[in-house]
């Protein structure tokens, strides 16, 4: 799921790394009937399993579904039952990840975490109509290996009743991640701390007023610079674009940290001179020298804008900002 970048500028210093357009995670939608009773399935493949270790991964995954009656006659209300389990091993597990509220639908609720259960009530449907759209989210699973989560879904209207399985894959790249990212929710995705000698965290908070989206987050080799300049580390791609207009803004920043082992910088390299690449969506180029006053920033700051420090072997940079695109640091 890697982007490679072939060329990180060309010759009139425009970096060339793809951020527009989807995230690194995908959708896939899948449709079971049984007699009149349909269940249509969508869930977010790719996204990343969360931990609570440093730095901390606060993920999301999320199903959509939507309940039909394809006969005439109608059905009455009922039930809907969405059992969790992460497959370890090749071995399928009660699932640790964690219903949240937040996101999901307000018929749904936990019935219990292991096994890992979430009750739905439907109300009854008449004979071609289909549901609103239930949506159920979660943190993702925090299990160690685990490769997948199953969502096994049943729905019971009366004496019609279906079930269907949907297989949510996790991302297994050191070098992306992803996150269904629900309303009023703090994510926090991020590459790999020990893949490499750099890691990168993305982390920001959904307004309440916006729908949810997926996020992404790459790095990716960088390999030329514009003459007369020395750029080091990776270039990472934050995906953002699917967000809402007016997601994110100057009263509502995310924050990108590239933390990079200072052997991979070229020595001597005074703290005051390193400063970031930024390409907007629009193909616009910033180069991002302002040191944040206060940080974090505010909305009144001038945005976007850095810190720069040292800790335990590492450079950290930490941007705050608010157009989505692609980063590399230079000196």
């Amino acid at each position: 799921m890697r982007k490679l970048w072939q060329s990180l500028f060309c010759a009139l210093c425009v970096l060339g790394v793809a951020v527009a357009g989807g995230s690194t995670a995908s959708a896939s939608i899948q449709t079971t009937c049984s007699g009149p009773l349909c269940i249509t399935v969508e869930d977010v493949d790719g996204v990343s399993p969360s931990t609570f270790t440093s730095p901390q991964v606060i993920a999301y995954q999320v199903y959509k579904v939507t309940i039909s009656n394809t006969g005439s006659a109608p059905l009455p209300s009922g039930s809907m039952t969405v059992l969790l389990s992460d497959l370890v091993g090749g071995q399928p597990q009660s699932s640790n990840a964690e219903f949240i509220k937040t996101g999901s639908s307000a018929a749904c609720a936990r019935v219990s975490q292991t096994p890992n259960n979430v009750g739905c009530t439907v109300g009854g449907l008449a004979g071609g109509a289909s549901s609103s759209l239930f949506l159920i989210g979660y943190r993702t699973t925090r299990t160690p290996g685990a490769t997948s989560t199953t969502a096994d879904i049943t729905v019971s209207l009366g004496s019609s009743s279906v079930s269907t399985s949907a297989q949510t894959d996790l991302e297994s790249d050191p070098e992306a991640a992803s996150a269904w990212s629900p309303p009023g929710a703090q994510v926090r995705i991020g590459t790999s701390p020990t893949f490499d000698t750099q890691f990168s965290t993305l982390q920001y908070k959904v307004p309440t007023n916006k729908p949810g989206f997926v996020s992404g987050l790459e790095e990716s080799s960088a390999t030329v610079c514009p003459p007369g300049l020395t750029c080091f580390g990776e270039g990472v791609t934050t995906d953002l674009s699917d967000a809402a207009a007016g997601t994110f803004s100057a009263a509502n920043l995310f924050h990108l940290t590239l933390n990079i082992a200072l052997s991979s910088i070229p020595p001597s390299a005074p703290l005051s001179t390193v400063f970031l690449w930024h390409k907007l969506d629009d193909g616009t180029l910033e180069r991002v020298r302002t040191r944040c006053q206060p940080s974090p920033p505010t909305a009144a700051s001038t945005l976007p804008c850095i810190t720069v420090t040292t800790a335990a072997g590492r450079l950290i940079i930490d941007a705050w900002g608010f157009q989505n695109g692609g980063w590399v640091p230079g000196l």
